[in-house]
């Protein structure tokens, strides 16, 4: 009987630890960006089983676009201003025809960030704007799953830094390298802080407090 019951409890704790690996994330991860290094700007990424938000903490730009959301069940893409208390629809980003598919290349480079064992990822970006290919190496916590990437990824027209690499991983980015074109880091974005709290701003809760829709 003994021997039945520590089989079951094993097999009850291996189940608790594959639904453990398995779980899409919720919660939040604090980055710095580095230019120069100097910390030029903060922001935090939420993470929720129904939106995406990005939130600007601080900054040295002269420039604020604004918080951005992401509703996963009406596909919305909002700019959020505090400062104005305005919000304004964007619509899901178009593709463009003439964009070349970004080259990812799966390395066996890791290195641990916040306690998540991250794997170095390449990718060739071709910038149509400029005509020119750039280069980064993003750091992905295998770990630390968010199952709605593909959400985000066809919001975005894939140029959101977080689903980079979904077709190879659904982890998460805990640092982002950008390369000049010598191949030195010029820039980079490295997680400081993740949390399991999720606070999403809804935008009905915002219109009570007096924000209004801008076109």
């Amino acid at each position: 009987m003994k021997k039945i019951l520590l089989v079951l409890s094993i097999i009850g704790f291996y189940n608790h630890s594959v639904l453990a690996q398995t779980d899409s994330f919720e919660g939040s991860i604090e980055y710095n960006y580095f230019r120069s290094g100097q910390i030029f700007w903060q922001e935090k990424h939420i993470f929720s089983n129904n939106a995406y938000e990005k939130t600007l903490l601080s900054t040295n730009a002269m420039l604020n676009l604004g918080d951005l959301l992401i509703l996963f069940s009406t596909k919305e893409r909002l700019s959020i201003s505090h400062k104005e208390r305005t919000m304004k629809r964007l619509g899901a980003e178009p593709k463009t025809s003439s964009a070349r598919p970004d080259k990812i290349i799966e390395t066996e480079e890791f290195r641990e960030i916040q306690g998540y064992r991250c794997r170095k990822y390449i990718i060739e970006k071709y910038n149509t704007e400029y005509g020119r290919t750039t280069l980064g190496w993003h750091w992905i916590a295998g770990d630390l799953e968010f199952e709605n990437l593909d959400k985000i990824a066809s919001i975005t027209a894939d140029l959101s830094s977080v689903s980079s690499v979904r077709e190879l991983s659904k982890g998460l980015p805990l640092r982002i390298d950008l390369l000049d074109e010598s191949g030195d880091v010029k820039s980079y974005y490295e997680a400081t802080k993740i949390t399991t709290e999720v606070i999403i701003t809804d935008p009905s809760e915002l219109r009570k407090k007096g924000y209004r829709f801008i076109k």
